[in-house]
């Protein structure tokens, strides 16, 4: 299988003592429309939560703050840990397949908390058949595409066709008879209709 590979030129300029020019070159592998086709063929059959972020719009999650604030740890670097779950990709009463990990640096002074400011966050998978194994990453549009893919795949175009205008049929008569209503309004009047 054939992955599209996207690499981007960074210019050669001197690294900065900051470390913000990150390496030449940055590749991404995509994966092919036949490994995503797969990846959602597998989901449908065994777990569909796992669809429901990654056909998103941006392939967001939902992640929604708990009431509470917990952190979960610090790092070696002394940043805060704070795990906020997704609650779109699994099933109620599961367990939880994806969190947001949120760093944090607490200020404080003379043993009371001044300041408290977030520093990053990425995406933590705490389930492994949550990602594609198949190979690279898969864009939402793939996602949403091989649904409906796995869905019509086989059918006579002329049958679904049909199917959509009979189900439109009565929302374009509706339309069309007030649209007739509002010309019927607005049409100017006639002397002869005022007498």
């Amino acid at each position: 299988m054939s992955k599209e590979v996207i690499t981007r030129e960074v210019p050669d300029e001197p690294l900065s003592e900051q470390g913000e020019q990150q390496a030449a070159k940055r590749t991404i592998i995509w994966a092919t429309d036949a490994e995503v086709e797969s990846f959602v063929q597998e989901a449908r059959e065994t777990d569909p939560y796992k669809l429901a972020c990654r056909g998103r719009p941006g392939g967001r999650h939902i992640y929604e703050a708990p009431k509470e604030l917990i952190f979960t740890g610090i790092t070696r670097d002394g940043l805060w840990v704070r795990e906020i779950p997704c609650h779109g990709c699994h099933a109620p009463g599961e367990k939880v397949k994806v969190v947001r990990i949120e760093l944090w640096e607490v200020v404080h002074y003379r043993g009371k908390i001044t300041r408290c400011k977030i520093v990053g966050s990425y995406p933590g998978y705490k389930d492994p058949s949550y990602l594609n194994h198949g190979g690279g990453r898969m864009k939402p549009r793939q996602v949403q595409s091989a649904e409906v893919t796995l869905v019509l795949r086989g059918q006579q175009y002329r049958d679904v066709r049909k199917q959509v205008i009979l189900r439109a049929l009565p929302q374009l008569l509706s339309d069309a008879s007030a649209t007739l209503e509002v010309e019927e309004l607005s049409a100017p009047v006639q002397d002869r209709d005022l007498a």
